[in-house]
């Protein structure tokens, strides 16, 4: 899928999971955060305040390109603004960021909280008054030499993923060796047990228990340990438990850094 298609509407990208920057990126300097977190500041204000072409001044070329190119006619600019709105956060708060060595793109992984306007008549989604927190991750370009605002993805709050109802490393007979299964994302942590490696994953806003070969075995499996850490996305296959299906017993594995 086109990386901006879902933005041609709404002016948001709306997803699960952004491109992966390359495996070197590095924490985000305080300084530079702020200023990209002004920059969506200015962004959200832009579009409360109904000036369409101020919030699309402040996105990527590619972004706007394509926005403007689904944006041929009052109705469609009205309905862009609104859907822009329902989106605008009342509050952020980032809880992980970086940025690739060139330092030409950067991430902020933030929780979004808002609370549904008394105005919204959806049947269908919680009532208004209630307060939604969301998973929403900020991608920013520089371009000409400045900042611009790129995407904004929504997933699962990262802050509340239900665990795993069981971490214990079973014996393989535990497994059914009949049953193939694959699964990925988030990393939320790794542990590294004398015995096996276990990768805790997060899949929408439920955690997920992949268990590995010891860490001096990874290298089998064509992993490198300093890989594993949270926020790098995980694609795991193997075999499933007999029981438990938050577990699975990984036979291989992919790790994509910083997504």
């Amino acid at each position: 899928m086109d990386r901006h298609a879902l933005c041609a509407r709404s002016l948001m990208i709306v997803a699960l999971m952004l491109p992966a920057l390359p495996a070197t990126a590095v924490p985000l300097d305080a300084p530079t955060q702020q200023q990209l977190l002004g920059i969506f500041d200015a962004y959200d204000k832009a579009i409360d305040a109904g000036k369409l072409d101020a919030a699309m001044a402040l996105m990527s070329t590619q972004l706007r390109d394509h926005a403007k190119s689904h944006l041929k006619t009052a109705d469609d600019r009205r309905k862009a603004l609104a859907m822009a709105r329902m989106m605008v956060p009342d509050s952020i708060t980032v809880v992980h960021s970086f940025i690739n060595p060139p330092g030409t793109q950067a991430r902020l992984v933030t929780v979004a909280s808002k609370t549904v306007p008394k105005t919204q008549k959806d049947p269908n989604g919680p009532p208004p008054g209630t307060v939604v927190r969301n998973g929403m991750t900020l991608g920013f370009v520089k371009q000409g030499g400045a900042w611009k605002f790129d995407e904004q993805v929504f997933g699962a709050d990262p802050t509340e993923v239900t665990g795993c109802k069981s971490e214990t490393a079973d014996p393989r007979e535990s497994y059914d060796p009949g049953r193939n299964v694959s699964a990925g994302g988030p990393i939320v942590r790794v542990d590294f047990k004398p015995d096996y490696t276990l990768v805790v994953f997060s899949v929408v806003d439920e955690a997920n228990c992949a268990f590995l070969p010891a860490k001096a075995g990874l290298a089998a499996l064509g992993v490198d340990p300093a890989l594993l850490v949270p926020y790098a996305i995980v694609e795991l296959s193997g075999i499933a438990h007999r029981t438990d299906a938050q577990k699975m017993l990984a036979q291989g594995v992919q790790v994509h850094p910083e997504e």
